[in-house]
């Protein structure tokens, strides 16, 4: 046997070894992926989950946030009408519904002195 041949004989053992390795290797990675994969979905479903949660906690927050509004309005409220009923320095504040009847009346005393004068004009030019 000659150098080329027995070279060549290496070669060729070194390249099945070689194969085989890459072989070993890339079922080892697609296995290590297989399972990475699964640990990823499973992370996933518990953020989903921890998600859901934080969502809850917000809108339970959200609406105990409001409501103790509310009821610090509604305490400020009583507060005062108990104050505007026993004080009587106290300048009172009309309510809302007040205020609408107050601006009607006012537009239409307003309507009525516009039609006067320009029903007195009328009298004064004829």
């Amino acid at each position: 046997m000659d150098n080329l041949t027995l070279i060549t004989i290496v070669l060729a053992i070194v390249s099945m070894v070689v194969s085989v390795v890459s072989l070993i290797l890339s079922i080892l990675f697609y296995i290590w992926s297989k399972k990475s994969n699964d640990d990823i979905q499973k992370s996933s479903i518990h953020i989903d989950h921890n998600t859901k949660e934080i969502q809850k906690l917000f809108d339970r927050f959200y609406s105990d946030t409001f409501s103790v509004m509310k009821g610090a309005f509604v305490a400020m409220q009583n507060r005062i009408l108990e104050n505007e009923n026993t004080d009587s320095d106290v300048v009172k504040t009309p309510s809302i519904a007040e205020e609408s009847t107050h601006k009607e009346k006012i537009t239409s005393t307003e309507s009525s002195m516009k039609s006067k004068s320009i029903q007195s004009t009328k009298k004064k030019n004829p």
